[in-house]
């Protein structure tokens, strides 16, 4: 189960960061079973049923089962466009090289990180030769420097930053 039915991760079920340690987990649950508890009337209670509680709590403070479903929470946050699948929080774009995209013919391709369309992005010749240029920061004097394209899948709604140097 990655989402609760609203969209909420386990993380705000609980009241907890992502970071959050074991004790704050622990603290959180306990917290949040005495608060819900059916036999207590408590108006500032969570909306969240026990056994919702403490599937998350489960998942949260066993350490392989955390890690799973924070690979299947990020998978699910870049199918709706809300990260970068690269798990680099930078423009909410992602950033590949032409390097990891496949040649074939005259044209480079790469399936979707999405839509998982296969050959998603292609880049024809034409395409790289009309590159923004980057300079290499690092070393002014490079006159090679990188190229950087824009690209948008042709199945969703996805933009992919290519970059490349021309040698």
């Amino acid at each position: 189960m990655t989402l609760h039915a609203n969209h909420v991760s386990f993380y705000e079920i609980l009241g907890v960061s992502k970071d959050a340690e074991r004790d704050s987990i622990k603290t959180a649950y306990h917290r949040l079973l005495l608060t819900n508890h059916p036999d207590k009337s408590n108006p500032n209670a969570n909306t969240y049923s026990i056994p919702v509680i403490q599937q998350a709590y489960r998942t949260l403070i066993n350490d392989d089962e955390r890690i799973a479903y924070d690979k299947q929470l990020h998978d699910y946050y870049i199918k709706l466009g809300l990260v970068d699948s690269m798990g680099i929080d930078t423009d909410g774009i992602d950033h590949f090289d032409l390097s990891e995209f496949v040649e074939d013919g005259e044209r480079f391709v790469h399936d979707c990180p999405r839509c998982q369309c296969h050959e998603g992005f292609q880049v024809g010749e034409q395409d790289l030769e009309n590159g923004v240029f980057e300079n290499n920061k690092d070393n002014e004097e490079d006159e090679h420097g990188t190229y950087r394209i824009l690209l948008q899948c042709s199945s969703c709604s996805l933009w992919l930053c290519v970059d490349y140097s021309i040698q």
